[in-house]
């Protein structure tokens, strides 16, 4: 597989030419600094986008159109990313090899048609289309809180991240929504055009000069804008908050808070995944076999870590009644990581499903454009560079990241029954 990174003009093409794979995938990133209104705005532009476009004014005509190109994939959708948010639009097709001549390009057009040339009237989204989309989000956010386990994921953030993009609402926030009509989301959808930094990644058996020519036709129109800031963000640094919540749902759900500090690139991609598997990744893990088979507390309970922000968090749903025990084991579990009362077994086992996983992730053309994304945003390694690395990770390593875990939140949403 070859691979070039090409900074042109207005964008930055990430280009792997391979013949592994009978589809070709491209995506467009828009990549702007994160502001709560920005995340109510991209998302329902990701509706409007993905449903029509000036040539094709219905969902009707997107789907038979798709059709028409061999059921191409096409979507697009945002996902916030530390102090950045992102517009992703992709689209996924057939190779002209296994269809017919012309196909490649009519599919990228049909790609690029969407993303640049929307269903617009009178400079605003066509209203009926714009309607339904901002009806249809609205109730979804209306409804976002009858989920239990989304609402003390939220509140947990709230506390974790305040005064950081991680306080923030990532699914939308329904008064910022009130406020915008056709004709000022068309021009939210001008600003995303004109002030972001905007990424390509491209992975199929095509030519890098035919996919750059159809391209660079779409961004005659698009200023180009480089965003230098941190992608990473920092937490505060505060006491320990605990915050108890009551509610009207069945089942409590605890959420615990930890900030790593000094995490290194290194231990981001090696050491902290060692750690949190072997504290709550999986059955065998000590949070598992702690929490929930040697003392029923719960039925599920996990760890997972929340990487630009260089922390971590566990979950665990459990009776109010067991509230106090179950703090204080997981708590217990912290300090058996502290104190290396793990098995190296343990680390030889995570080592080998890592490699696993990265020697498998070649499989997908989607997941390979994952990889450069996260190369190109988070400064990661390529899975043979990560597959090399992962073996130098020691004990040492683990127990030093350890004891750099401190505990910052506990937040309960409490339960009204007893029972686990």
């Amino acid at each position: 597989m070859d691979y070039k990174r090409i900074e042109k003009e207005k964008y930055c093409l990430h280009f792997m030419k391979t013949d592994k794979f009978k589809t070709v995938l491209m995506r467009v990133n828009f990549k702007q600094t994160i502001t709560k209104k920005l995340i109510t705005e991209n998302e329902i532009l990701a509706g409007l986008l993905s449903n029509s476009s000036y040539e094709l004014k219905t969902l009707k005509d997107m789907i038979l159109k798709k059709e028409d190109l061999y059921q191409l994939g096409y979507d697009c959708s945002t996902v916030t990313s530390g102090n950045y948010i992102i517009f992703k639009s992709f689209v996924k097709f057939i190779n002209e090899k296994y269809t017919e001549k012309g196909m490649n390009e009519a599919s990228i057009k049909f790609f690029l048609d969407s993303v640049f040339k929307p269903n617009i009237d009178d400079n605003g989204f066509k209203k009926d289309i714009f309607d339904l989309e901002k009806n249809n989000y609205m109730e979804y956010l209306e409804g976002k809180d009858d989920n239990p386990s989304r609402y003390a994921n939220q509140k947990f953030n709230e506390i974790l991240g305040e005064g950081t993009p991680l306080e923030f609402d990532h699914s939308g926030d329904a008064k910022v929504l009130e406020d915008i009509d056709e004709k000022s989301i068309y021009k939210s959808y001008l600003n995303m055009l004109n002030n972001s930094s905007v990424d390509i990644f491209f992975v199929g058996d095509m030519e890098l000069d035919d996919v750059t020519k159809i391209i660079d036709s779409y961004f005659v129109n698009v200023k180009k804008n480089k965003l230098d800031g941190e992608h990473y963000v920092s937490l505060p640094i505060n006491e320990l908050k605990e915050v108890k919540e009551k509610s009207n749902f069945t089942q409590g759900k605890l959420r615990m808070g930890f900030t790593i500090t000094d995490l290194t690139d290194f231990e981001r991609q090696y050491v902290l995944p060692i750690y949190n598997f072997i504290l709550g990744g999986d059955a065998d893990s000590l949070l598992f076999k702690n929490v929930r088979e040697k003392n029923s507390l719960c039925y599920d309970v996990y760890s997972n870590f929340i990487t630009v922000y260089s922390a971590l968090r566990v979950v665990a749903d459990i009776s109010s009644k067991d509230y106090e025990k179950a703090v204080s084991i997981i708590k217990e579990m912290i300090e058996y990581m502290k104190n290396g009362e793990f098995d190296e077994e343990e680390m030889d086992k995570v080592k080998l499903n890592y490699k696993t996983s990265f020697r498998e992730i070649t499989d997908s053309n989607q997941s390979i454009s994952n990889i450069l994304e996260s190369r190109e945003y988070l400064n990661y390694d390529l899975p043979n560079e990560r597959i090399e690395k992962i073996d130098s990770v020691t004990k040492d390593m683990v127990i030093s990241l350890a004891n750099r875990v401190n505990l910052k939140v506990i937040y309960f949403l409490e339960g009204n029954d007893g029972t686990c």
